[in-house]
C-alpha cells in the first residue's frame, strides 16, 4: 500500500500524486520547527497553510493522516513508523526534496523503516537537475555566470525569443531601465493585505504558547494568502494593479509602502501553492512593458532556478564554513529584535529591520543592499548571517538561501558566480530612496559612507581589478594622503 507524505513546500494544486492510488500523511513536526529560531509569522504561516491544504484533500475525498504539533508527543519518524505499521503501508511517496538535509532524512528514516522511497517529478521547479548539471559541466574552468544560463533558459523554455531565438526587444536585459528611484508623485494601489483562515487564529495561538520567546512579530490576520482561491487570486491582483510598473521601480527604496510593487509571489512559489509555470504564463499575457515582464521574468527562470541548480550542484554541504573575508564578528542581537538597540543613527537599516520583523518580508534590494550589505561591511560571521536569513524570511529554505546569501549577499564564497562584492556606501542608498538625511549623531549617510571605505580599503586586493573601483580606491587614498 502507497502512502504520500505532503511536506510544507510541496502544496501543490495538482499534485503528482493526486492520479495515483493512495493515501496522505501530513505532520506539524515539533522537530522541524524547532531546527532554527523561526519567525513567529513564519513559523504560524505555514501551519495554517498545511491545515487548509489537508481540508483541501479531505474535500476530494482523499484519507488524510494529520498529526497537529499541541497533538505530537512522538517525532516525525515515530509517526510515520506507527503508521505504516498499523495500517500496512510499504511505499512512501513524495516530490523530489528541494532540501538536501530533509532528502538525507527521510531517506534514512525510510531506510530504517524497510520501506520503499519513490520520488515523484515536482513542479517546483523548470529545470530538470540534469540540464543544470550540464550546464556546470560545459563552463569547467570558467567563472558560473547567472546571465550566461539566463540566456540558455530563454531559448530553451522560447520565452521572450522571436523564430530566430533572438531576444525580443534586441537584447536579453533591460535592467539598465529597471533602476528608478520612486518619484514623490508615484502612485502606489492600495493591495489586499488581510487573509483569512479558520485555521489562523488557533495556530497563532499555538505558535504563542509552544515558541514565545522566537523573534518576530504576530499580527492577527496575515498579509499573505492561505488558500489556493486566495493566492491565484493575489498573483491576478499583481498582474493587474502593479508589475506594469514592477521594472521601473524594482530597486527602489522607500519609507511610503512596504511592498512596493513588488509580487511576493517567492513565498507562494516556494511553498507550492503557486508554480513557476503557472506564474509565467500569466505575466506572459499580460498588457506591461517589456522591461517589467522580463525582468520579473529574469527573477523566475533566471535567479530562482539559477539558485537552485547552484545549490544542487556547486556548493557543498560545508557551505556553512566558508567565509573568504574572515568575517567572525557576532551578529547583533538588534537583528532578531530591533528594539533592543537604539538604530537612530542608522535610518536604513532600522526600517528594514523593523519591516522584517513586522512581515518575515522585505524585497531583493533591501536584502542585498541594506541588510547583506551593512553584514558585510561589519564583517559579521557569514554562518550567523545566513542562519538569520534563514529564520527570519517567509520563503527561506535551505536551498534558498545558500548562494543567495554565502554568495550573492556576502561573497563568503570568494566569488563562485559573483563577479564583485555587492557592497555601497550611503551614497548609493541616498540615490535609490527616499529615506530623510540624517544630521549630526544620526548622519547615516556617513556612517555607511565610513564602513563602506574601511571596507574596501581593508580588502582593496579584491576590487582592483574592476576598473571602476580601481580608480575610486585611487582617488580616496589621494585624498587620505592629502589631508
Amino acid at each position: 500500500m502507497k502512502l504520500c507524505l505532503i511536506v510544507a513546500d510541496q502544496l501543490f494544486t495538482s499534485h503528482p500524486a493526486f492520479y495515483l492510488e493512495c493515501d496522505f500523511i501530513m505532520v506539524e513536526s515539533g522537530f522541524l520547527t524547532s531546527k532554527f529560531w523561526y519567525h513567529k509569522f513564519k513559523l504560524t504561516y505555514i501551519l495554517t497553510l498545511m491545515r487548509e491544504f489537508a481540508d483541501s484533500l479531505e474535500s476530494k475525498n482523499k484519507k488524510v493522516y494529520y498529526t497537529k504539533l499541541s497533538e505530537q508527543s512522538k517525532d516525525f519518524e515515530a509517526v510515520l513508523s506507527d503508521l505504516c505499521k498499523e495500517k500496512k503501508y510499504d511505499e512512501l511517496l513524495i516530490c523530489e526534496i528541494a532540501d538536501h538535509y530533509f532528502q538525507k532524512y527521510l531517506t534514512q528514516i525510510c531506510s530504517d523503516l524497510n520501506i520503499k522511497l519513490t520520488i515523484l517529478e515536482s513542479p517546483m521547479f523548470l529545470t530538470p537537475k540534469a540540464d543544470f548539471a550540464e550546464f556546470v559541466s560545459s563552463k569547467s574552468g570558467k567563472r558560473l555566470l547567472m546571465n550566461d544560463f539566463y540566456i540558455k533558459q530563454r531559448i530553451k523554455l522560447g520565452i521572450l525569443v522571436d523564430k530566430d531565438s533572438k531576444p525580443v526587444g534586441g537584447k536579453w536585459s533591460f535592467d539598465d531601465q529597471n533602476r528608478k528611484k520612486l518619484p514623490k508623485t508615484e502612485e502606489i494601489p492600495k493591495r489586499q493585505t488581510v487573509f483569512t483562515s479558520k485555521h489562523y487564529d488557533d495556530v497563532a495561538k499555538l505558535i504563542e504558547k509552544h515558541f514565545p520567546n522566537n523573534p518576530g512579530n504576530l499580527s492577527v490576520n496575515s498579509w499573505l494568502p492561505l488558500t489556493q482561491t486566495q493566492a491565484d487570486e493575489y498573483l491576478d491582483d499583481f498582474i493587474d494593479n502593479f508589475a506594469y510598473s514592477f521594472g521601473d521601480y524594482e530597486d527602489a527604496l522607500t519609507t511610503r509602502s512596504d511592498i512596493l510593487f513588488h509580487s511576493c509571489l517567492s513565498a507562494l512559489m516556494n511553498n507550492g501553492l503557486l508554480t513557476p509555470k503557472q506564474v509565467i504564463e500569466a505575466i506572459l499575457v499580460a498588457d506591461i512593458p517589456l522591461n517589467s515582464k522580463e525582468g520579473f521574468i529574469r527573477q523566475i527562470i533566471g535567479w530562482r532556478e539559477w539558485i537552485k541548480g547552484m545549490y544542487d550542484h556547486v556548493y557543498k554541504d560545508d557551505f556553512l564554513e566558508l567565509n573568504y573575508f574572515e568575517a567572525n564578528n557576532d551578529l547583533p542581537k538588534y537583528f532578531y529584535n530591533p528594539k533592543t538597540d537604539d538604530l537612530s543613527n542608522n535610518l536604513p537599516l532600522k526600517i528594514t529591520l523593523d519591516k522584517v520583523e513586522k512581515l518575515a518580508y522585505c524585497h531583493h534590494i533591501e536584502r542585498l543592499m541594506i541588510l547583506a550589505n551593512w553584514m558585510t561591511l561589519n564583517e559579521y560571521s557569514p554562518a550567523q548571517c545566513y542562519t538569520w536569513f534563514v529564520e527570519m524570511f517567509i520563503d527561506s529554505s535551505e536551498w534558498v538561501m545558500v548562494a543567495n546569501v554565502m554568495g550573492m549577499g556576502l561573497y563568503a564564497d570568494g566569488g563562485i558566480f559573483a563577479t564583485k562584492p555587492y557592497v555601497g556606501g550611503g551614497n548609493y542608498i541616498k540615490k535609490m530612496s527616499d529615506y530623510p538625511s540624517g544630521k549630526g549623531e544620526n548622519d547615516w549617510e556617513k556612517l555607511w559612507t565610513g564602513k563602506f571605505w574601511n571596507f574596501v580599503l581593508k580588502h582593496e586586493k579584491v576590487f582592483v581589478s574592476n576598473p571602476r573601483m580601481n580608480m575610486l580606491i585611487k582617488t580616496k587614498k589621494k585624498t587620505l594622503l592629502s589631508q
